[in-house]
C-alpha cells in the first residue's frame, strides 16, 4: 500500500492525529491557509542557486540584481541610487554600467507642445542641441521655460550641424540660462518681418553681437542704446562717438546737419559743404593734378601737376592782398621744413617800397620819387648803367620802298638801313602785328625815333611819317618837310615824339646829311 493511501487512511480515522512524521510529503495540491505550518520562508524569493534575489523587510522589497518589468506605476519621487546625470549607461553591467553618455542632438521628428504642470515651471532636457525637423512645431507652454543641456556638459563639444530643415521655436521669452539676464546671439540675430519693440533697447535688454534685419522694424517708443545713443521717429541722437566702417544714405547720399541745418552732403561727385570749413591744426591735401577751386564757376582755381604749382583766375585780376593788420607780402625762395628761407625774391613793404632781389641781392626799389637800379637795368634795346646809357638798334639790310612798318617791341627806337633806298618810302612807327605805339606810351611823355637811310638817288626820300597808320604832320627844322634825297651818303631823319593825349602826338622832325 502506498504512503499516500496509508495517509488518507490516517485522516479517516476516529481519533485525530496528533503528531505526523512521515518524512517528504509529495502532493498535487495543499488547501488551508498555511497559518500553522512552522518552518517556511515566506519573506524571500530565492532563485534556483537557493540564492535570494528579493527580500521583503518592514521598508520595503529589497532586489538584488536586474529587475525586469513590463512596466513601473508610482512618481518615483521615492526611488533611490538612479544614476546621476539622466543618461544612458555605456554597459549594462560591470564598471561601464556607472558610466553614462548622452547624445549631442535631440531630434524633435513630430509637433510637441512642452506644458509642464501647475507645480513646476520649467521643462528642461539633457541633449546640450535640440533639432527641430522640417515644418515641425515645438511649442512651449505660456509661463514655461524651456531648458536645453541642464547638465551643463554640451559646452565641452564644438557645434554640430543640426537636423532637419530648420522649424520653428515659439515662446514669448527669451532670457540668458540664469533665468536674469538678456541671451546672447552669438552668431547675429536674422529677422524677417516685422520687429517691434515696446521698450527700450540698451545692454541690459539686448546683448547681441550682431542684428540683421529683414524687413521693417517698428520701435513703439524711442530705443536707447547705453547712455548716449537714442533712435526716435525724429532721428537718432547720440552724445558720444560714432564708430562705423561706413555710412550710407537711403537715397545715395549722406547727411549732417547742425540743429536743423544741413552742413554736409554727400554727392555724386563728391561732398558739397555749406558754410565755413575750419581744421584745428590739420591740413587739406589734395594729390597731383587735383584742383582746389573756388567761385560759383570755380574761377580761382590752385593745383600742383606734379612736376609745377599754379595759382589761375579764369575771369577777373588775380589779387594777392594783405589786410590792415598785415605787414608785408614778401616771396622767398629754399624755404626749408622749417619755415626758414635763405633766399629772397622779393618784398612788397606796406606804405614804402618794392623790391626785387637776384640771387638774394637787392636790385631794384621803387622810392617816393622813383625807383633805385643797383647795377645796370637793362631794357628790351636800352641799358643804364654803370655811368653809361646805352641803347639797341635794329640792322634793317633792306633797302626801304613802299611803307615800312617799325616795331619798336622787338626794334627799339632807332632803325639803320645799310641798303640804299630804292623808292621813295613811308615810315609807320607802331608796337608790333598786334601792338599800338600809342598803347605803349602814356601822355605827358616823350622818346625819339631815329632813322638812318643810306642815299644813292636823290629821287628816294622819306615822303611820310605815321604812327599806327595815321599821317602825322610834323613840324620841321628849318620850316619844312625835304623835297629829294641827297642822292650820296647817308640821311638822317629825327623824330622828336610828345603823347599829348590819347593817339595825339606832336612830333619834331630833323633832316641831314652825313657823308
Amino acid at each position: 500500500m502506498s504512503r499516500a493511501r496509508e495517509l488518507a487512511g490516517f485522516a479517516t480515522a476516529t481519533n485525530p492525529i496528533q503528531d505526523l512524521n512521515v518524512g517528504v510529503v509529495t502532493a498535487i495540491s495543499f488547501s488551508g491557509d498555511g497559518s500553522s505550518l512552522t518552518g517556511i520562508d515566506a519573506t524571500s524569493i530565492k532563485d534556483g542557486d537557493g540564492t535570494v534575489r528579493a527580500q521583503a523587510n518592514t521598508s520595503g522589497v529589497v532586489v538584488t540584481g536586474i529587475l525586469t518589468a513590463t512596466s513601473l506605476e508610482g512618481d518615483g519621487s521615492a526611488l533611490t541610487g538612479l544614476p546621476a546625470g539622466l543618461g544612458t549607461a555605456v554597459a549594462a553591467t560591470g564598471d561601464g554600467a556607472n558610466i553614462y553618455y548622452t547624445d549631442q542632438v535631440l531630434e524633435v521628428g513630430s509637433n510637441l507642445s512642452l506644458d509642464v504642470p501647475a507645480t513646476a515651471v520649467v521643462a528642461y532636457t539633457q541633449y546640450p542641441e535640440v533639432a527641430i525637423a522640417s515644418g515641425v512645431d515645438l511649442t512651449i507652454a505660456d509661463g514655461d521655460d524651456f531648458v536645453s543641456d541642464i547638465l551643463g556638459i554640451g559646452t565641452t563639444g564644438s557645434p554640430q550641424l543640426l537636423a532637419g530643415g530648420g522649424g520653428r521655436v515659439r515662446a514669448d521669452n527669451f532670457v540668458a540660462k540664469d533665468g536674469y539676464n538678456a541671451p546672447t546671439f552669438a552668431n547675429g540675430v536674422n529677422i524677417t518681418g516685422v520687429g517691434t519693440a515696446s521698450v527700450r533697447i540698451d545692454s541690459v535688454d539686448i546683448n547681441a553681437t550682431g542684428v540683421t534685419t529683414t524687413g521693417i522694424s517698428t520701435i513703439s517708443t524711442s530705443v536707447v542704446v547705453g547712455s548716449a545713443v537714442t533712435a526716435n521717429a525724429d532721428g537718432v541722437i547720440t552724445s558720444g562717438i560714432i564708430t562705423a566702417t561706413s555710412f550710407r544714405g537711403s537715397n545715395g547720399s549722406v547727411e549732417l546737419y547742425e540743429d536743423t541745418t544741413k552742413r554736409l552732403e554727400t554727392t555724386t561727385t563728391g561732398v558739397s559743404v555749406a558754410g565755413t570749413t575750419i581744421s584745428n591744426g590739420g591740413d587739406f591735401i589734395t594729390y597731383d593734378n587735383g584742383h582746389f577751386k573756388s567761385g560759383s564757376n570755380a574761377d580761382l582755381d590752385l593745383f600742383h601737376n606734379g612736376t609745377d604749382s599754379y595759382i589761375r583766375s579764369a575771369v577777373g585780376d588775380l589779387n594777392i592782398n594783405a589786410g590792415n593788420s598785415a605787414q608785408n607780402i614778401c616771396i622767398n625762395l629754399n624755404e626749408n621744413v622749417a619755415g626758414v628761407t635763405s633766399e629772397k625774391a622779393a618784398r612788397f613793404i606796406k606804405n614804402g617800397a618794392a623790391e626785387l632781389y637776384y640771387d638774394n641781392t637787392k636790385r631794384f626799389e621803387t622810392t617816393t620819387s622813383g625807383a633805385t637800379i643797383t647795377g645796370a637795368g637793362i631794357c628790351t634795346s636800352l641799358s643804364v648803367g654803370p655811368g653809361i646809357v646805352q641803347e639797341d638798334f635794329h640792322n634793317y639790310g633792306t633797302a626801304l620802298t613802299g611803307t615800312y612798318n617799325h616795331d619798336v617791341v622787338t626794334h627799339g627806337m632807332v632803325l639803320d638801313s645799310t641798303v640804299a633806298a630804292s623808292a621813295s618810302f613811308v615810315i609807320n612807327l607802331r608796337g608790333d602785328g598786334s601792338t599800338t605805339f600809342n598803347s605803349l606810351m602814356n601822355v605827358g611823355q616823350t622818346t625819339v625815333l631815329t632813322v638812318y637811310s643810306v642815299s644813292s638817288n636823290a629821287s628816294y626820300y622819306l615822303t611820310d611819317f605815321q604812327i599806327d597808320g595815321s599821317s602825322i604832320t610834323e613840324k620841321w627844322n628849318g620850316g619844312s618837310a625835304p623835297s629829294a634825297g641827297t642822292g650820296s651818303g647817308t640821311d638822317v631823319y629825327t623824330f622828336n615824339i610828345m603823347k599829348t593825349a590819347s593817339a595825339t602826338f606832336s612830333v619834331y622832325a630833323n633832316f641831314s646829311n652825313f657823308a
